[in-house]
């Protein structure tokens, strides 16, 4: 058996510290999703809602 760690980020989360520099329009969007991918490790899945 293979123990993995499991990392949750949260859009919530993101948004107060990582992104908290981005608002809400298409650049911005934009920009919050590169930072999201190269916050986790390899072998990531983020789960992302789109409006």
């Amino acid at each position: 058996m293979h123990l993995m760690s499991t990392v949750l980020l949260d859009g919530d989360n993101l948004r107060h510290g990582l992104t908290s520099d981005l608002g809400f329009g298409r650049n911005d969007r934009t920009e919050n999703v590169r930072r999201v991918r190269y916050a986790g490790p390899t072998g990531c899945i983020p789960a992302r809602c789109s409006p």
